[in-house]
């Protein structure tokens, strides 16, 4: 990110990127504590395992509004600022780094 920094035209990118990054990362931890999600709904159980996991309920909030939010860019060409994409980066290098 430092090379090529977070401006207009690559802030969905980065959002999408860190959203299923993120995803990734808590499917593994289902895993590993012998849980699964699949089919409908299953993006919302996995952002609400977090809240057992032990994260801050602001968190998972954010995720939360980060699933959404990756939805309306896909799906329906919503363009989102770079400081949501900045708040993002931070979140998930806490957890990356931790």
């Amino acid at each position: 990110m430092e090379a090529i920094g977070i401006n207009e035209n690559n802030a969905n990118s980065i959002i999408k990127d860190c959203y299923d990054i993120i995803m990734e990362m808590i499917r593994a931890k289902l895993l590993l504590k012998g849980y699964s999600s699949a089919g409908q709904f299953a993006h919302e159980g996995e952002v609400s395992y977090l809240k057992k996991a032990g994260f801050p309920d602001s968190e998972v909030s954010f995720l939360n509004d980060l699933r959404y939010f990756r939805n309306s860019i896909t799906y329906y060409g919503k363009i989102l600022n770079t400081e949501y994409a900045r708040q993002l980066l931070n979140l998930q290098e806490k957890y990356i780094l931790s």
